[in-house]
């Protein structure tokens, strides 16, 4: 993976600018950097090479069986709450960090907006994890016709997603830093620059038309989620028992 660290970009180009005196006396190590005055836009999220179409999966998260040996119609309470999980699992090709974050933003494959800031360490992994509880429910009467058994599902559609993107990154404004005596941390110096002044091509970036810095994110995005609910009803002329068994072999139409 491709990481790219402001933060040493940054102290690099300052440290350069450093003279002999200033140098002897400051921490070098440790100066104190601002990036209030910083910008950064993100652009849309692309998704490049898909390696599965968006495609809808039906998730049974609950069933009951209603049988009616009266002669009468008889009426029955569904009522339940089931949990899934919707999971976004991201993994960087090429990505930037400052101050030991990694930054950033994009929309998943359906849509739904996901923002990450992680943090991590410049050995650790390049994946952001992410798992969110969904909540699905039912509270249905059922009606069952005398000597009929009805089969109620609770089922859930669920999308699944795993394509690669890439979204560009645009900076403005400047960074400052400021370095601290050895021995008093008091400020020594304060510097000041553009950020189109620092980064620049060789470290990974591209200049926009206004000559602004700009950055390509790039990684493949999994998704998985739960998009739409809906009871399923099977009602047979026969015992619950059968028609469990024909279920499991697959001999009724459902």
């Amino acid at each position: 993976m491709d990481k790219v660290d402001l933060t040493y970009l940054v102290r690099k180009y300052f440290e350069a600018q450093l003279d002999e005196g200033i140098r002897k006396r400051v921490d070098r190590k440790n100066p104190l950097i601002d990036w209030s005055a910083m910008s950064k836009t993100y652009g849309p999220t692309v998704y490049l090479k898909s390696k599965d179409t968006p495609k809808p999966k039906l998730n049974v998260l609950f069933s009951a069986n209603f049988e009616n040996t009266t002669q009468k119609p008889q009426v029955y309470t569904l009522r339940t709450d089931r949990r899934t999980k919707a999971i976004t699992d991201i993994t960087f090709n090429k990505s930037f960090s400052f101050d030991g974050q990694l930054h950033g933003s994009l929309r998943t494959p359906d849509e739904k907006y996901q923002a990450f800031k992680v943090e991590y360490s410049r050995d650790s992994g390049n994946r952001v994890y992410d798992e969110q509880e969904l909540k699905w429910g039912v509270d249905s009467e059922i009606t069952v016709t005398p000597g009929h058994c009805v089969r109620a599902e609770l089922v859930v559609k669920e999308t699944e997603y795993s394509g690669e993107f890439e979204e560009v990154v645009t900076f403005d404004g400047d960074v400052s830093i400021s370095y601290l005596h050895k021995k008093d941390n008091l400020i020594v110096e304060t510097f000041q620059d553009k950020v189109a002044k620092i980064f620049i091509t060789k470290h990974g970036f591209k200049a926009d038309k206004a000559g602004r810095p700009t950055f390509t994110i790039t990684g493949v995005c999994k998704r998985k989620v739960g998009v739409e609910q809906f009871v399923n009803l099977i009602e047979r002329k026969e015992s619950c028992q059968t028609l469990s068994s024909n279920l499991k072999q697959g001999t009724t139409a459902r």
